[in-house]
C-alpha cells in the first residue's frame, strides 16, 4: 500500500507540474500595485535663491523626473530693476548664459540668450543622431543673476516645451522660483525664511 501511495503522490506531482507548464491550471492574477508616473517638472536649482544684493547668485535650470528627452525649449522672464544676467560668454553677441553638457547633451544649441532690457532668459537646444535620448533628472543651463538692488520677485517660466527624438512632446509642468537679495544692513531675525516662502 505504501508503494501505491508514493505512486500515486508523484504521479500528482507530475500533473500538477504538467499543467502549470502548459497553463491548464487557472491562473491567479497579480494584484501588485503599479506606482503612478512621477510628474516631469521644469524647475530652478535650488527652487529659491536668497543672497545678500553685493553678492551675485546663480540657478540650475533643471528638468526631473524625464524619459527618453532628446530636445528642450524653455523661456522665463525676470525683474530687470532687481536683477541683470551676468555674460556667460563675452566674446559671443548677446548676454549668454551658460550651458551644461551634463545631461542633455549640447549638440544644436538654438538659444542660450538673455535679454537685460526685455527681462527674457532663453534656452534652446537639441541633441542630434547618434546622441541617445536623456532621463532621469539633470541641469541644462546654468544663470548667474547680478544684483541691481535689494529686493524680492518670483521668476516665471513662461515656456517650456520638452520633446523626444520622434518629435512628441514631452508632458510637464514648470514651477517658478522665488529670488530674493537682501540688505544685511536692515535684515532683521526671521525675515528670511519667511520672504522666502510668501
Amino acid at each position: 500500500m505504501t508503494d501505491r501511495k508514493s505512486t500515486h503522490f508523484v504521479l500528482l506531482l507530475l500533473l500538477i507540474f504538467l499543467a502549470l507548464s502548459t497553463g491548464l491550471l487557472m491562473h491567479v492574477p497579480d494584484h501588485t500595485v503599479q506606482a503612478a508616473p512621477q510628474d516631469t517638472i521644469v524647475r530652478c536649482e535650488p527652487a529659491s535663491i536668497a543672497s545678500d544684493f553685493t553678492t551675485p547668485a546663480s540657478f540650475k535650470i533643471y528638468v526631473e523626473n524625464v524619459s527618453e528627452m532628446n530636445a528642450a525649449d524653455v523661456r522665463m522672464d525676470f525683474d530687470t530693476s532687481i536683477v541683470h544676467i551676468q555674460d556667460a560668454d563675452p566674446d559671443m553677441p548677446n548676454t549668454q548664459i551658460e550651458i551644461l553638457d551634463e545631461f542633455l547633451a549640447p549638440d544644436f544649441v538654438v538659444r542660450d540668450w538673455a535679454d537685460n532690457s526685455e527681462g527674457t532668459i532663453w534656452y534652446a537646444n537639441t541633441q542630434v543622431n547618434p546622441t541617445p535620448p536623456v532621463s532621469g533628472s539633470g541641469a541644462l543651463a546654468r544663470v548667474t543673476l547680478l544684483p541691481q538692488k535689494a529686493g524680492k520677485f518670483t521668476m516665471h517660466f513662461t515656456h517650456n516645451e520638452l520633446v523626444r527624438g520622434n518629435g512628441t512632446e514631452i508632458p510637464s509642468t514648470a514651477q517658478d522660483c522665488i529670488v530674493l537679495f537682501y540688505d544685511p544692513n536692515q535684515l532683521e531675525f526671521g525675515y528670511l525664511p519667511v520672504v522666502l516662502t510668501q
